[in-house]
């Protein structure tokens, strides 16, 4: 993120070629180009007025939040090494609402240490680590390789920007208290020097020769892996200058439509720049806010102020212990650990998105079926499997030997020996359930039935299936809970509180019509949707 911010500042700083401020403007971009370390706090904040249109309920508290400012707060040790913290100046709009259901003020933590990337919020109690390739952090060289494309291309950047004036001398206060003094520069582009700077540089980036060690950057970057097409790259932006070029000034405000933007610099004796404000204004055409059934104009100002200390010194940064970091692959092994970030955290969505796409979807179970989650994570944890070409067959009846033998790997039960004969129809056991069968009778989750037999092959019922996940996973005995399925009657004195039980955590859901089917045997997909409910649990 700090890189972008200090390549944009650089394209903007090879504008004041021959203004009569460009020495010290151009010695100091010279001192940014060679930042390895620094701390900063950057305050990103976006008034004006909006459209007067009916607006989403959950748009408007974000538009709150961003009047009043997101703040950046980071502290970079190398090109390598970063810890930054992103919170909210005033997050009192969405405190409790549906975007953050929570009284604790969001934040964000974000450590990057070579290619690994931690992130926690605020109402988190671990760190995610995302894999390499997802933290796409480029290495020394890369890095080292991108700061000279970037100078060859504003060594032969000769495009002179017309609004350069030094304001005056004034006195700055950096977040660690130290009071600067410095010169300060203002950089200005009206609408149509901002379209000749952006159809000049698009141009002149089309003719770069530098671009030809663009394909060896890519990987590193995070970027295609492919080959590159430069030509058609090149005649793309070459197509997109002129396309500016065409564009006529005069007639895009006539129909109300104005952009501007500016930049400060406040320069210190070291000809350091400690301190940085971009402004952009746009204003959209009548035509744009009459099409959203608004008579009212609309304009955004986007403010980014940025304040730089400690500036290549030596930094150094205290990483979140092993302890409380986690992966995907610890999550596959303890899925229990998704709990480790709270129910509506990002951070939480994030987890398990990385998980669902490590995994190959069963054909019959899509992305967007009801059950892909649940059926995905299980059987990334190797508690559920497939058939044949890939399918799970969601809507097939399970027997209770296949149920025993998923509980018993859910509940993380260690396998013990035990004696089967009282069932007599044991010999209907299948082999691969013989051990989970023992393990699940040891444990006393299975009793079979009053004729003495376990019916193995049977399919397992709806009710079965609860009692036995409530003896697993210990539910407490719940008596006074009003079950409000209209087939309520239909549910066996023995599996009542059961019942209540699970309804009680929310492990079991009616169908549309009300009911609950206790007896109906029951589906793969529902199974599913009940194992990751029970494991998830709090």
């Amino acid at each position: 993120m700090k890189k972008l911010s200090f390549i944009l500042l650089a394209v903007l700083l090879v504008l004041t070629g021959c203004s009569p401020n460009a020495l010290l403007v151009a010695e100091s971009f010279k001192k940014t180009m060679d930042l390895s370390s620094y701390e900063s706090k950057t305050n990103i904040s976006l008034s004006g007025h909006f459209p007067a249109v009916p607006m989403d309920e959950k748009i408007k508290p974000v538009l709150d939040i961003l009047k009043e400012g997101i703040v950046i707060d980071t502290l970079q040790k190398n090109a390598q090494e970063s810890h930054t913290v992103i919170s909210a100046n005033n997050p009192a709009s969405i405190l409790g609402s549906e975007l953050w259901p929570y009284q604790t003020a969001p934040s964000f933590d974000l450590y990057m240490k070579g290619n690994g990337l931690y992130l926690k919020s605020s109402v988190d109690k671990k760190f995610l680590a995302l894999p390499s390739q997802a933290a796409n952090a480029p290495d020394s060289m890369a890095s080292e390789k991108i700061k000279q494309i970037l100078k060859a291309f504003i060594n032969q950047y000769d495009y002179n920007a017309q609004h350069l004036e030094k304001i005056g001398s004034e006195k700055v206060t950096l977040p660690n208290g130290s009071v600067l003094d410095t010169t300060h520069i203002r950089i200005s582009l009206d609408m149509q020097e901002a379209m000749d700077m952006a159809a000049y540089t698009l141009d002149n980036l089309s003719r770069f020769e530098g671009l030809k060690d663009l394909p060896s950057l890519l990987p590193t970057l995070g970027g295609a892996q492919g080959a590159v097409d430069l030509a058609g790259i090149k005649n793309n932006l070459s197509d997109m200058a002129k396309q500016i070029k065409a564009s006529n000034v005069a007639d895009l405000k006539a129909s109300g439509f104005d952009a501007k933007l500016s930049l400060d610099l406040w320069i210190d004796k070291d000809n350091q720049i400690s301190q940085n404000e971009t402004n952009i204004y746009f204003k959209l055409p009548n035509e744009t806010t009459q099409q959203s059934g608004s008579s009212n104009q609309a304009d955004l100002n986007l403010t980014i102020r940025n304040q730089i200390w400690n500036q290549n010194k030596n930094l150094d940064i205290q990483y979140p212990s092993e302890g409380i970091i986690v992966n995907s692959e610890n999550i596959k092994k303890d899925i229990k650990l998704l709990n480790s970030y709270d129910k509506s955290s990002p951070i939480r969505f994030l987890a398990k998105d990385e998980l669902l796409m490590q995994a190959a979807p069963f054909a019959d179970v899509p992305s967007f079926d009801w059950a892909f989650e649940p059926v995905t994570m299980l059987h990334q944890m190797n508690i559920i499997n497939g058939y044949e070409n890939n399918e799970f067959k969601p809507d097939r009846n399970i027997t209770r030997a296949e149920f025993i033998n998923m509980a018993a790997n859910a509940l993380g039960l260690k396998p013990v020996s035990a004696n089967l004969s009282s069932f007599k129809d044991n010999n209907q056991i299948p082999n691969w359930a013989t051990q989970s069968v023992q393990t699940a009778v040891q444990a006393g989750l299975i009793d079979g039935y009053e004729d003495g037999s376990l019916r193995p092959n049977q399919p397992i019922s709806r009710t079965e299936i609860v009692a036995i996940l409530a003896k697993g996973f210990h539910l407490p005995v719940t008596s006074n809970y009003s079950l409000t399925y209209t087939d309520q009657n239909a549910i066996p004195n023995w599996a009542v509180n059961y019942v209540r039980s699970a309804a009680t955590k929310g492990l079991v859901d009616g169908y549309e019509d009300g009911s609950f089917a206790p007896n109906r045997p029951a589906k793969r997909s529902e199974v599913a949707s009940i194992l990751y409910k029970s494991i998830m649990m709090d």
